[in-house]
């Protein structure tokens, strides 16, 4: 692999580091992936619950959504759908949150040192 426009000491670094760097790149998919899932179930799970066809919706009527309250099964209360309307931070909230947890858990894997050993080698 033959890249002349980067220089010498970090075309090295890469090949010496290869299998980390592709660890890490594993790792953070299956972060991303984890944190997409985490993220967006609850959002899919309230849409699905509050469709106009699901079954939990039909004891209301047209033009409500039914909730149920703490307490037993029983207890529903039925709102107008306008209450229910998407906003605008509805767009942001999840990727937002999706970055934070990624930018944190690359702290965290940063803090427990993983590479510590490689570099205390490379500077003896």
């Amino acid at each position: 692999m033959a890249l002349p426009f980067l220089p010498m000491d970090l075309m090295e670094a890469l090949h010496n580091r290869w299998q980390c760097i592709v660890y890490a790149v594993a790792w953070t998919i299956l972060i991303i992936i984890t944190v997409a899932l985490a993220a967006l179930s609850p959002e899919l799970a309230f849409i699905w619950a509050v469709s106009p066809t699901s079954a939990f919706m039909q004891a209301c009527g047209a033009g409500t959504v039914r909730l149920p309250m703490e307490g037993s099964p029983n207890l529903v209360v039925c709102l107008p759908s306008i209450r229910f309307d998407r906003s605008n931070i509805d767009i942001v909230v999840p990727p937002l949150f999706a970055v934070l947890v990624v930018m944190s858990s690359a702290l965290v894997v940063r803090a427990i040192g993983l590479w510590e050993a490689e570099e205390e080698q490379r500077i003896n």
